[in-house]
């Protein structure tokens, strides 16, 4: 009895699942490139894009980008030396970036001082949207300097890191006093300088209220503030200053009112005058002093009476220096 042949199949048959598999998955994430393309060139019309990285990640470096927008209530301009632009091929709503040479400038012409600059030789950002909200815009610089309208000096770090994201605006609660958090803004730097000072830590947490999302400042303006919620500068030895406070604007310029507390009441007097920090130790119990700004003139108010026979911390570091 003769045993039946077995029929046997050409072995380049057997790849076959596995090519139109690649096919299918290149098709996919070809479509996924010309959408990371066409975002690109709907921010940067000019730019020439050249999307790589199949299969895992999306991928565009950019030369000499640059940003500007410029509106009676916003200007501002981002550029850089080369943007490296990353998406994962499911992930629209996250763009990772890094930046050689990268520099941001934003202001907003009808408030005096109410801007901010940043320059550093590298940095990084990873941007998350949520439909047309800012869900969060992370971002870190190493070795920048940071230049405020309402500092007297610029803001120097070994390395910055600025958070950014928009609130869902709550439900109007009748007349509060300040309207619900809108956005927040996040700034860290690590051995932080103002104008030369000695290195610290800086920590500071904004809010800006609103009745909607921030989207002009004329809408802002009607009713929102902008919230210092918590401020503080600590060196090796722990905290040395903390601050809150508020600005709403008022003619042309942000009124700000505020507290500060410190262990170091001459250090920052010093600061806020523009002269010579004395020598000085710390105190055990820190002293609180408000802070206002008034058509462009800062006033640091006195610290409580007796506190200079206040007993210091003999045993611990001098206090530092804010601003040389």
């Amino acid at each position: 009895m003769n045993t039946p042949t077995k029929r046997r199949f050409p072995l380049w048959l057997t790849l076959v699942p596995l090519v139109l598999g690649i096919g299918a998955y290149w098709l996919m994430w070809s479509g996924f490139r010309d959408r990371f393309a066409d975002d690109i060139r709907a921010v940067m019309p000019d730019a020439t894009t050249e999307v790589s990285g199949f299969p895992y990640r999306l991928e565009d470096q950019i030369k000499a980008p640059a940003l500007r927008h410029d509106s009676p209530g916003l200007r501002a301009t981002a550029s850089a030396e080369v943007a490296v632009l990353n998406r994962g091929p499911w992930q629209p709503d996250l763009t990772v970036l890094a930046f050689k040479q990268p520099r941001f400038a934003v202001a907003v012409p009808p408030l005096a001082d109410a801007s901010i600059a940043l320059s550093a030789p590298l940095g990084s950002a990873s941007l998350r949207l949520d439909g047309k909200r800012l869900a969060r815009l992370s971002t870190h610089f190493d070795n920048a300097t940071l230049t405020i309208g309402l500092l007297p000096v610029p803001l120097t770090a070994d390395s910055f890191e600025l958070h950014l994201r928009e609130m869902t605006p709550a439900k109007t609660e009748g007349a509060a006093p300040t309207a619900a958090p809108v956005a927040q803004f996040v700034l860290k730097g690590a051995g932080a300088k103002l104008g030369g000072g000695d290195p610290l830590t800086l920590t500071a947490d904004f809010n800006a209220t609103g009745s909607a999302l921030v989207r002009s400042y004329a809408g802002w303006a009607q009713r929102g503030t902008v919230e210092l919620t918590a401020l503080t500068l600590t060196d090796a030895t722990g905290e040395v200053l903390s601050a809150s406070g508020s600005a709403v604007p008022q003619g042309g310029r942000l009124a700000i009112a505020g507290t500060v507390t410190t262990v170091c009441p001459h250090m920052l007097r010093a600061a806020f005058a523009g002269t010579p920090a004395p020598p000085e130790k710390r105190l055990r119990v820190a002293v609180r002093m408000p802070v206002t700004v008034q058509g462009g003139v800062v006033t640091l108010g006195e610290p409580p009476a007796g506190w200079e026979t206040r007993p210091v911390r003999g045993q611990q570091p001098p206090c530092p220096v804010l601003r040389r």
